[in-house]
Order: structure tokens, then sequence, then C-alpha cells
């Protein structure tokens, strides 16, 4: 529903319904074949982006420096109670290793980079992705196999300080 209203207002917004529950990692490789933009970030319903400036601040830096991909700094996981409503906030203790912008390097240079745990904190260019083939390789507990792959194989990658994704 909430994604209905949204995509009434902005075209670019398509929501795409699967017949089947494929799991998260296949109806992200759904999403990706139906991607039009220059560039894709993956978002699950129990994520949210904190920072309304998170976006534009991030896709700057990716044309800036012609980055394959982009990352943003996690900006904390949420408490839930019981009901699923959040109660409180706690820091990723594995952000400590992206707590500066780097504008350009590479999975070679920065091996730190496995310390990052999620896919969604990351803009990745879709030319690169298709260039490389990159999608999802398993319905579920996917992105790990996704985000090695694309780091491995990315030229330029960018490091951004900027809070936004939150979990």
């Amino acid at each position: 529903a909430i994604v209905d209203r949204r995509a009434a207002d902005d075209p670019r917004i398509r929501p795409i319904v699967l017949r089947d529950n494929v799991g998260q990692g296949f109806a992200r490789n759904a999403a990706l074949t139906a991607a039009r933009g220059d560039y894709v970030w993956f978002l699950d319903g129990d994520d949210w982006l904190d920072n309304p400036d998170l976006l534009r601040r991030v896709h700057d830096l990716a044309r800036a420096e012609g980055s394959d991909m982009a990352r943003a700094k996690k900006a904390f996981e949420a408490i839930c109670d019981e009901t699923g409503a959040v109660t409180g906030t706690r820091p990723d203790p594995t952000e400590r290793f992206f707590d500066r912008t780097v504008p350009r390097t590479t999975f070679a240079d920065c091996p730190a980079l496995l310390h990052n745990r999620h896919h969604w904190t990351w803009l990745y260019r879709r030319a690169f992705l298709n260039a490389h083939d990159i999608r999802f390789v398993t319905p579920q507990w996917e992105e790990r196999a996704f985000l090695t792959r694309a780091l491995a194989r990315a030229r330029v990658i960018s490091l951004s300080n900027v809070p936004g994704p939150a979990y």
C-alpha cells in the first residue's frame, strides 16, 4: 500500500508484484531486470533511510568519482519490542571501519571492506552490475555472495561517512 501510494505520485517508482514468493534474493533480481536508472539501491521492508539527504550525497560522490559502488555509513540498528515498535537504537560495532570518507579505493587496497555486513549500505552503478552479471544466487541469506562478488569486480569503490540506512 505504501509503495502504491508513492508510485502514484512518482513515475520513477514502479511496484513489481511477483506471482510466486521466490525469496528476497530472486525478488531483487527481478527488480534489477526492471530497473531503468543509472544506479540502484536495495532497501528491505524492515530497513529505512534515516537521512533525507543521503541518496543525493552518495549519488554525487559516486558520479564524481566514477564509482561502481558507493557506500553510506549504517546509521544504527533499531531495538524493537515484541510488537515491532522501535524502543531504542544501538550502533553497529563494524561501522568503526567506515567512519571517514574515502573517495576512491578498491577491494585490494581496502580489505576492511569485508567488515561490511550488508548489501543495502551501497549504491550500485546498474551498468556495472549488468556488465559483470552480478545477481543474487540464493533466495535467502543471499547478500554476502552478492556483495563479495561486487566488491571483487568493482574498479572504483567510494566510501561515504554520511549516515543513512538503519536496520
